[in-house]
C-alpha cells in the first residue's frame, strides 16, 4: 500500500502540472516514467522500457495521415491516460515485488553524457535569429528542410493530415513522420497553440537535438548494460568498472566520431528508428524470462514505432520476434500462437500500408519500378566510416560466438545487426538496375550506417570487457601501459578512420566529431541565405495559396524551404519546384513556369524579385497572365 500510495501521489501531482504548470509536469512525468513502472533493474533500464511504451502508443493512437487530433488538449490526455496505466500496473501482484530502483553510477553517468551532447547539439543554433537557425539548418543537411516541413506541418494543422490550398496531398504526406507527431504535441504541451512556422525553427532544432541524444543515450545504456552482465559472471567485483569502461568507449566514439553528421544532416527519425529497434531487440533477448515478461509487448510496439520513423529498419526486430515467439509458446502454446499470429498480422499490415502509400505518392507501378528509382539517388548521405560498417555484422556475430551467454542471446545480440546488413544488400539490386555502384547507393549506405550504429554498443562492451579481464593479471605499471596504448589506438583510429575524406589530409586529421561540430557553426557565417528565406515568406505573407519563387534565388533548396515555411508545401508545388531551372532566372526558368502554369491548373505563383529590373523582366512575361494564378512582389 505504500508503494501504490507513493506511486498515486505523484501521479496525481504529474497531471496536475500537466495541466496547471507543463514544464514542471514534464520533468515529474519524467521521473515516473523512470521509477513508477514495474519494469527494469535500474533508472535508465525503466525510463528506456517506458519511453518504448510511449513512443509505441504514440504511434498507435495518432497514425500518421489519421484523424486524432494534435493539440495542447490531447497531449494533456495521452500522457494523463499514461499516467494512470503506469500506476495502475502496481495493482498487479506479480509487480509488488518488483523493488524501486536506486542511483547508480552508470545512471548518472548516462545523464551527464545526454545533456552535454544536447548542449553541444543546440549551442551553435541559441542567440541567433530566425535568419541564423534557417542558414545553418540549411547548410548542414537537405533533410532538415523535409523533417521541418512534416513537424510545421502537423502543428500548424492539428493533425497528421494536412490539408493544402492548391487541393494536392500535401508533399511528404506518405513519409514515415512519428518523430514529427512526437515533436508537435511536446511543442503543444511547453509552448501551446498559437505559433507561426518561423516560431517552429527554433523548436524544431531543439526537439530534433533532444530525440537525437535520447536515442544515443539509450545505445550507450545497451554497451553498459552488455558489459556489465558479461563481467559479472567471472568478477562481479569488477562488472561496474567494465560498464564504465564500455560507456566511455562509447561515448568517445559519438563525440569525437561520425554520429554527429547524423544529426547535422537531419537524420533524427533514423537514428531514432535503430535506437528503438536495437534497444527493443537486447531488452528481450537478455534472458528467456525477458523474452516472456517483457518481449510480448516491447516488440510489437517498437515495431509499430519502427515502421513510422524508417520502415525497413523494422527488420532487424526479425529476430528478437522469433525468440520471444519460441519463449510464450514453450510457457503456453495457445498464447504464444496467438500472440504470433496478431503480432505478425499487425505489423504486416501497417507495413503494407506504408509501403503503398510510399509507392503511390512516387507515381510507381510496381516494386521493381521502385527499387530503381530509389537506387538511383547517390548523393545525400551522411559521412562515416564505410569499412568499418561493412564489417560491424561480422563483428557482431564474432562476439555473439565467444561469449558464454544463452542461444537467445546470442541470436539477440547479432540479429539486428546482420538483419540492417541484409536490408542493405536488398537495396543492392535497386542500384544496380539504375547503373549506381551499390556503394554510393543512399540507401546502401544508410542501412549500413544502421548496422554500424546498432553493432556499436556491442563493440564497445566487448572492449570494456577485454581490457578489466586484462588488467586483473596485470601489475599497477602494465595496467597504465596499456589504458595508455588501448586509448591511443582508439583515438588514433577515430582520427584516420572516421569518415571518408573529401580533400587530402593535411597535417594531423581531424576527428569526424570536431568537423561535424564546425559545420553546424558554419552556417551561421551565411545569415544572408536565411535573411533571403524570411524576407521571401514575409513578402509573400499575403498571398497563402501562391507558391513563392524566390527569382535570381541560391536554387532549389532555398526555395523549398521558402515553401515550406510560407504554408503547407504541397506535392504539386514540390514538383514545381524541383523542376524549375535552378538557380530560377532568365529565359529557360520562364518558360518553365508557363508550362507549370498550363499543366497544373490550380498551381499559383508568387515571384519575389531582388530588383526592380528582374520585376520589369517578370512583368513582361507573365503581364498578361491571370492575377489570381500569376503574381509578382513589387514590395
Amino acid at each position: 500500500m505504500t508503494r501504490l500510495a507513493w506511486c498515486g501521489a505523484m501521479a496525481v501531482l504529474a497531471i496536475t502540472m500537466l495541466w496547471v504548470a507543463p514544464f514542471v509536469g514534464a520533468v515529474l512525468f519524467a521521473v515516473a516514467v523512470a521509477t513508477v513502472p514495474p519494469w527494469g533493474r535500474t533508472l535508465a533500464e525503466r525510463a528506456i522500457v517506458s519511453t518504448i511504451v510511449v513512443v509505441g502508443a504514440t504511434a498507435l493512437l495518432f497514425p500518421r495521415a489519421g484523424s486524432t487530433p494534435v493539440n495542447d488538449i490531447s497531449v494533456r490526455v495521452f500522457l494523463t491516460i499514461v499516467m494512470v496505466v503506469l500506476v495502475a500496473m502496481n495493482l498487479l501482484p506479480t509487480t509488488r515485488r518488483v523493488p524501486f530502483p536506486r542511483p547508480r553510477l552508470v545512471d548518472g553517468l548516462l545523464f551527464v553524457f545526454v545533456v552535454t551532447l544536447w548542449l553541444l547539439l543546440v549551442t551553435p543554433f541559441i542567440g541567433g535569429t530566425d535568419a541564423d537557425v534557417i542558414s545553418g539548418l540549411y547548410f548542414a543537411g537537405w533533410d532538415n528542410h523535409g523533417h521541418y516541413t512534416t513537424f510545421a506541418n502537423t502543428y500548424m494543422s492539428e493533425s497528421t493530415t494536412w490539408p493544402t490550398t492548391d487541393g494536392s496531398v500535401a508533399w511528404n504526406q506518405w513519409y514515415p513522420s512519428l518523430h514529427s507527431t512526437l515533436w508537435a504535441l511536446g511543442t503543444f504541451l511547453f509552448s501551446g497553440a498559437g505559433l507561426d512556422r518561423v516560431g517552429l525553427l527554433t523548436p524544431y532544432v531543439q526537439w530534433s537535438a533532444v530525440t537525437f541524444v535520447m536515442s544515443i543515450g539509450a545505445l550507450a545504456w545497451v554497451a553498459t548494460d552488455i558489459a556489465e552482465r558479461w563481467v559479472r559472471r567471472v568478477a562481479r567485483r569488477r562488472a561496474m568498472w567494465a560498464s564504465v569502461v564500455a560507456f566511455g568507449v562509447f561515448a568517445a566514439w559519438v563525440f569525437l566520431g561520425s554520429p554527429q553528421f547524423l544529426f547535422n544532416a537531419g537524420f533524427t527519425n533514423f537514428v531514432m528508428g535503430v535506437a528503438l529497434m536495437g534497444t527493443a531487440s537486447y531488452l528481450v533477448v537478455r534472458s528467456p524470462k525477458g523474452a516472456r515478461t517483457l518481449g510480448w509487448f516491447i516488440v510489437p510496439l517498437a515495431a509499430v514505432a519502427t515502421i513510422g520513423l524508417w520502415t525497413p529498419l523494422v527488420l532487424g526486430l526479425v529476430p528478437a520476434g522469433v525468440i520471444v515467439a519460441v519463449a510464450m509458446i514453450r510457457h503456453r502454446v495457445a498464447l504464444g500462437v496467438i500472440w504470433l499470429v496478431a503480432t505478425v498480422g499487425i505489423v504486416l499490415f501497417i507495413s503494407i500500408r506504408q509501403l503503398g502509400d510510399v509507392l503511390s505518392a512516387g507515381g510507381q507501378e510496381d516494386a521493381a519500378d521502385f527499387a530503381r528509382n530509389i537506387g538511383e539517388v547517390a548523393v545525400g548521405m551522411a559521412p562515416f566510416n564505410v569499412t568499418a560498417a561493412i564489417v560491424a555484422p561480422i563483428v557482431a556475430v564474432a562476439v555473439a560466438v565467444l561469449v558464454s551467454v544463452p542461444w537467445t542471446t546470442r541470436w539477440g545480440l547479432a540479429g539486428p545487426s546482420v538483419a540492417t546488413a541484409t536490408v542493405a544488400l536488398v537495396f543492392v539490386p535497386g542500384a544496380v538496375a539504375a547503373g549506381v555502384w551499390w556503394l554510393d547507393s543512399y540507401y546502401v549506405q544508410k542501412a549500413l550506417n544502421a548496422s554500424l550504429l546498432v553493432t556499436a554498443p556491442i563493440i564497445a562492451a566487448a572492449v570494456g570487457v577485454g581490457l578489466i579481464l586484462a588488467l586483473r593479471w596485470m601489475s599497477s605499471r602494465q595496467a597504465v601501459a596499456v589504458t595508455i596504448v588501448v586509448g591511443l589506438v582508439g583515438l588514433s583510429t577515430l582520427g584516420l578512420a572516421g569518415t571518408r575524406q573529401v580533400e587530402p589530409l593535411r597535417g594531423l586529421p581531424q576527428f569526424p566529431g570536431f568537423e561535424a561540430i564546425g559545420q553546424r557553426y558554419e552556417g551561421r557565417q551565411a545569415e544572408w541565405l536565411g535573411e533571403l528565406i524570411v524576407a521571401g515568406v514575409d513578402a509573400t505573407e499575403g498571398l497563402p495559396e501562391f507558391a513563392p519563387v524566390l527569382w535570381e534565388g541560391p536554387g532549389t533548396l532555398s526555395n523549398l524551404w521558402t515553401g515550406s515555411i510560407h504554408g503547407t508545401l504541397s506535392s504539386t508545388q514540390q514538383v514545381f519546384y524541383l523542376s524549375l531551372p535552378q538557380p530560377p532566372e532568365g529565359e529557360d526558368a520562364a518558360a518553365w513556369a508557363k508550362e507549370a502554369l498550363s499543366a497544373f491548373p490550380r498551381l499559383r505563383i508568387a515571384f519575389v524579385p531582388p530588383t526592380e529590373e528582374s520585376a520589369e523582366f517578370l512583368r513582361l512575361r507573365f503581364g498578361s497572365a491571370d492575377p489570381r494564378r500569376v503574381v509578382v512582389v513589387t514590395d
